[in-house]
């Protein structure tokens, strides 16, 4: 719940020298684990910063993560503030005014940077995305609510591909939408379910350098992969081992580690609940929230209910 481990993780972005920021919201029943910690693919850690709190550098319901020019930008969906720290945690400053009017916010979550250095927010409880320059200066915007395609009920998560297309998970409309850089209706795909190519409250979306599409299918507990027209290709259900964070703590709590080795952790369960299934077998996602693409292309999986990240590589078979 605090210093080096996740507590209910949202989102997680990179930074220089594979430095990865991940951001703790925690819940409402105990707010101690809220923060960003600090680490890297090889689990070294470097700390963390940000508290529960109103004051500067704190946050109430932290929903996204982004760097850009190693500052890190966090939006807190209560306080409706983005606030910036330096690549070592100390704040910088904090933007961001509640309403609906532009340049305003009900609920941020998503946040991320194009090519130019522009930041998109997806403004949650407005149904619209917003852009701002990295100061917070209020740019421009699109979307509003409804079922058509080009409006939103409650988006959640965003990304930029290197082509500057904009894809938004609709969660509440259970799909994905494509825009412009511009703001303008390009396609869509997705439909209420739990068959291949259906969501149920898509939390995330990544498009990798190849155009592979990944999506967080949050209500169904695992990640679809599409290819560029959309097409079906993988679901991915979780196969996490234990990470050396996890080990070293078992080792040094011998009565963890005792009843854990007495624990059926991969229960062989024939049920078609699939949230039931998550919370029984420790390697499955359970209420997956974010993915994000590193530089060498490998996939992250922010797991919040198993308080972990999932990172996977990509084959590719002929």
């Amino acid at each position: 719940m605090n210093n080096r481990g996740f507590y209910y993780p949202v989102d997680l972005d990179f930074g220089a020298e594979g430095k990865i920021y991940c951001l703790n919201r925690a819940h409402e029943g105990d707010t101690s684990g809220v923060r960003v910690c600090v680490l890297d693919l090889d689990s070294n850690y470097y700390g963390i910063f940000g508290s529960n709190g109103y004051n500067e550098g704190q946050f109430i319901y932290a929903t996204g993560i982004a760097v850009y020019d190693e500052i890190v930008y966090v939006s807190d969906e209560h306080t409706n503030k983005i606030s910036l720290f330096d690549s070592s945690g100390g704040f910088i400053k904090r933007w961001g005014i509640a309403g609906s009017k532009e340049g305003q916010l009900n609920g941020p979550s998503a946040l991320r940077f194009d090519s130019n250095g522009n930041l998109y927010i997806v403004d949650h409880l407005n149904n619209r995305i917003q852009v701002f320059d990295k100061d917070g200066k209020y740019m421009s915007g699109f979307g509003s609510y409804g079922t058509s395609p080009g409006q939103f009920n409650l988006p959640w998560g965003m990304t930029i591909d290197s082509l500057g297309f904009i894809y938004v998970s609709d969660w509440r409309n259970d799909r994905i939408q494509k825009f412009t850089n511009e703001g303008d209706f390009v396609s869509l795909f997705g439909s209420t379910g739990d068959k291949n190519g259906e969501f149920n409250r898509p939390s995330s979306v990544a498009v990798d350098s190849e155009g592979y599409i990944y999506v967080t299918d949050w209500g169904n507990h695992r990640v679809q992969i599409f290819d560029k027209d959309f097409d079906f290709l993988q679901s991915l259900r979780g196969e996490s081992t234990l990470s050396p964070w996890a080990r070293e703590f078992l080792e040094a709590n011998p009565d963890e580690m005792a009843a854990r080795k007495t624990s059926n952790l991969d229960m062989n369960l024939d049920i078609d609940d699939q949230h039931m299934l998550s919370s029984h077998v420790e390697k499955l996602f359970w209420a997956p929230i974010s993915v994000k693409i590193d530089t060498l292309g490998k996939i992250y999986v922010v797991d919040r209910n198993r308080h972990r990240i999932q990172v996977y590589s990509k084959k590719i078979f002929n």
